[in-house]
């Protein structure tokens, strides 16, 4: 059956192409950016959506501020020696660890810079010889700041302090690691709160880079090495899970340090973050919990010139650090899929979701249809994103669904007249007008994609063609063999048939396709009934016309077989194929073997048992295939079937039980007895030459009663 190529393209693209043809360009749309503006946005009110989460217990912020400055009467950047006095009145109270976000990078006094120096030396040995301050760095290939070598040296590390602006000038993640030469030596340098997190748990020696998204800290001693942290940066860049906007952790001004004006309790066991959040170091960025407000903000800002207008929404860059920090400390960071897999996933959301939208439901269904699949992949990325710290990007799978709602409103009524047309057109010639009917009633039970179904096949063949066709002219043939395939044909669509094809005097029919039918079995058997009954009436015409009488063979087999289009892109047929395909054409050729014209296999026989008359032929190995298969000969509807017939098929029974236990005398008395009553009992004369031939030389002992075919 050939369904025109451009009747297959519209049918593919109403039931699958639609949505995968938007979800391929939303997909190419994300890979060269054009999703990036907005799903930041959506990233930025997954935060929001969240909500805010309890910060670190241990974290406290000393701030460098207006107060500070004030107190200490003197602007920042300050003296080297009120450093040293902090560092020495915090050393007092035991905290777990210090960390500058200041870069003391220039030489100033030297008294001053050995005050500095002398603290750090203390604090290291204070907290014996493991480091307990780290000092700020600045890492990039334009430029490299970093501390002198006199507080580096006696300083717990150096960490960097570099943030990541996206486009839009939000703040999300940090450069996890640089890399520098140092003569022919790559030396690593880690972001200030990676840094923070190594001397955290007791410092590292040994980094890891085992794929692009992860960096492995390890401590090796005495040969043994042991995983310290295990951090995941898509391409080096550490996405912070924001706990929270502005004033998230405990802050406490430097001047209080300085002055003793701080509880013990505020300082003992914590990790303190040391950073300017003076308005005049413009050291605040806007961060994703509270982006909306703070881009108004910005802007604000960026058109007055100044840096005057500063709300809560931004975030002083040591809270950012401190963030990222307890990300890493509670292994919270954000992970990213991969580009590849957001393809895929576009892919497959906008294909699922086109095939839901472009279904043919009516507004109200589709909207609702839409409002869901929006809702369900929203819960799921919030889901991810909240409790799994997973980023999936958003904002191209919500615009798949809600371009495929608003294209397939418009596409639903073409798509619903084309299929209509294309069903009519394609299966009109192949089944009948019922059949087309009821495609077209329920388009939804049209299924031409290539699938397993359990379905029954019919084969039929006419005996002796080639001789036939050899004694007459070919036109003379070409109508003979057209008036006896149309009138087969006729009957296999009157059973609601499908017309697989022909080949040359065969006629191949598919019962169960494409409409399903629960009784597709029962269907062909009925249609070999009446192809026999049609065939000799038309054998009575040929008689009286002096045209060849001709016989068929019909073979009919029920079981899983792989249906749908099969071919070439710009021709195929809608068809069967497998193993059961197979042996339903190999049925119809054993009819010559037993003189019938009928033979359906016992996986048909157990469908129509009851419905129709039929007797057990024989259990064969058709040829080819190694399990044997029952066969029985189908004799007609109960109550059409001659009493002799039934009789005799009583007889065969009895002879075919007495064959197989090896009773051949009782077989050859009961066969003879079925041939009595019907002479011209094709199987029983078969049976009854090879029980006279077991007589003379039985079978072998573990012989099963199994007939080998040895041809098709």
């Amino acid at each position: 059956m050939n369904i025109p190529q451009f009747s297959e393209r519209i049918r593919t693209l109403a039931e699958f192409g639609g949505g995968l043809a938007i979800a391929a360009l939303i997909a190419a749309a994300f890979w060269v950016g054009g999703f990036t503006q907005l799903e930041f946005a959506t990233y930025d009110f997954r935060f929001q959506f969240r909500g805010e989460r309890p910060p670190l217990p241990e974290i406290v912020i000393v701030t460098i501020d207006e107060q500070s400055e004030e107190q200490l009467q003197q602007r920042f950047p300050w003296k080297r020696s009120f450093h040293a006095q902090l560092l020495r009145n915090l050393m007092q109270f035991q905290p777990k660890l210090i960390i500058y976000d200041v870069i003391f990078q220039q030489t100033t006094d030297v008294a001053e810079d050995e005050a500095l120096a002398s603290a750090l030396y203390d604090a290291y040995n204070e907290a014996q010889q493991m480091g307990i301050v780290i000092l700020a760095q600045y890492i990039s290939p334009e430029r490299m700041e970093r501390p002198l070598p006199a507080f580096a040296d006696n300083a717990g590390g150096t960490g960097m302090i570099n943030l990541l602006l996206d486009s839009d000038g939000i703040a999300r993640s940090v450069p996890l690691v640089a890399q520098t030469l140092d003569g022919a030596q790559t030396r690593y340098h880690l972001t200030l709160a990676l840094e923070a997190a190594a001397l955290y748990n007791g410092g590292v020696n040994k980094i890891d880079f085992p794929d692009r998204s992860t960096t492995i800290l390890s401590k090796t001693d005495g040969g043994a090495t042991k995983e310290v942290l295990r951090v995941t940066a898509p391409d080096g860049k550490l996405l912070i899970n924001y706990i929270g906007g502005r004033y998230s952790y405990p802050m406490i001004p430097f001047w209080k340090i300085i002055k003793g004006d701080v509880r013990p309790e505020e300082i003992r066991d914590k990790v303190i973050f040391i950073g300017d959040t003076t308005l005049t170091a413009h050291d605040y960025f806007l961060t994703p919990f509270r982006a909306p407000a703070s881009r108004f903000i910005e802007q604000l800002r960026q058109e007055a010139g100044t840096s005057a207008i500063l709300t809560n929404v931004s975030t002083f860059g040591i809270e950012i650090h401190a963030q990222a920090f307890q990300s890493i400390l509670e292994q919270t960071e954000l992970r990213k899929i991969s580009p590849i897999w957001t393809v895929l996933l576009i892919l497959a959301v906008g294909t699922l979701s086109g095939i839901v939208l472009f279904h043919e439901w009516n507004f109200w269904a589709n909207s609702a249809a839409m409002l869901l699949c929006g809702a369900a992949i929203w819960g799921a990325g919030q889901y991810l994103f909240s409790a799994r710290s997973l980023w999936i990007d958003l904002a191209p799978l919500e615009t798949a669904i809600v371009l495929n709602y608003i294209i397939g409103l418009g596409f639903q009524r073409w798509v619903a007249l084309y299929n209509r047309n294309k069903i009519k057109g394609a299966f009109e010639q192949y089944v009948s007008t019922a059949v087309v009917e009821e495609m077209l009633r329920h388009p939804e039970k049209l299924h031409l994609g290539g699938e397993r179904k359990f379905l029954t096949v019919l084969f039929s063949d006419i005996r002796g063609f080639t001789s036939i066709s050899e004694a007459m002219e070919s036109q003379s043939l070409v109508v003979f063999l057209n008036a006896y395939l149309t009138e087969m044909t006729e009957i296999v669509l009157k059973y609601h048939g499908t017309l697989d094809k022909y080949m040359g005097d065969a006629i191949m029919a598919i019962y169960g396709a494409p409409v399903e039918q629960t009784d597709h079995p029962i269907r062909a058997c009925a249609s070999a009934l009446d192809m026999m009954a049609r065939l000799r009436e038309l054998q009575a015409i040929w008689q009286r016309e002096n045209k060849p009488l001709i016989n068929i063979g019909i073979g009919i087999n029920s079981g899983q077989m792989t249906v749908g289009n099969m071919g070439s892109e710009k021709r195929f047929d809608y068809t069967v194929m497998g193993d059961n395909v197979n042996l339903g054409s190999r049925l119809e050729g054993i009819n010559k073997e037993y003189g019938t014209n009928i033979i359906l296999s016992e996986f048909t026989h157990e469908h129509v048992h009851g419905e129709f008359v039929a007797r057990e032929l024989d259990f064969v190995r058709v040829k080819g295939k190694h399990e044997p298969v029952r066969i029985y000969e189908l004799l007609g509807r109960p109550g059409e079937v001659k009493d002799e017939k039934i009789r005799a098929a009583g007889e065969f029974e009895h002879g075919l039980a007495a064959y197989r236990a090896r009773q051949w005398q009782n077989a050859i008395e009961h066969f003879e007895e079925a041939l009595r009553i019907c002479p011209d009992d094709a199987p029983s004369q078969i049976y009854l030459r090879r029980c006279e031939a077991y007589q003379e030389t039985p079978p072998p002992e573990q012989w099963d009663g199994v007939y080998t075919m040895t041809h098709k």
